[in-house]
């Protein structure tokens, strides 16, 4: 169960990345922030460098209280200044250490499953595939 609570951790951390990449533009850039939420890599910001703290949570006092309230997106103008306030305080760095040691977790573990048939999980690979991180852009 441990495994798969880690298999599931890492997607949230990875989608959470990749709404601020260039992924974004299929699902809406940067939409997390449209809806208040506090991703990994914005906690890992503020966690970081604190001095970001009451620059991020103005913003966020801008979104609706509840999921029922009527999200108003952010202005470009603002998103790019919470990403760059995020990139300052090393919060995409530090997602990204965090996603690529996760990776390798999760990579050991299969190894570990794997042992057990004597063969390769093509399908479990094949998902870490999709998912891996190696060769992401920095954002």
């Amino acid at each position: 169960m441990d495994r798969v609570i880690k298999v599931v951790v890492f997607y949230q951390i990875h989608d959470d990345y990749l709404n601020f990449s260039a992924y974004a533009s299929q699902k809406g850039f940067a939409e997390d922030m449209d809806e208040g939420k506090f991703s990994f890599p914005i906690v890992c910001g503020i966690e970081k460098h604190p001095e970001f703290r009451g620059q991020i949570l103005v913003v966020f006092r801008q979104c609706p209280a509840s999921a029922t309230a009527e999200a108003r997106p952010l202005s470009r103008k603002v998103k790019d200044h919470m990403i760059k306030c995020i990139a300052s305080s090393c919060g995409f760095d530090e997602t990204l250490k965090c996603l690529k040691s996760m990776e390798h977790e999760i990579e050991l573990g299969m190894v570990k499953i794997e042992e057990k048939p004597g063969q390769a999980n093509s399908l479990l690979r094949l998902c870490l595939a999709a998912l891996s991180m190696e060769g992401q852009e920095k954002i």
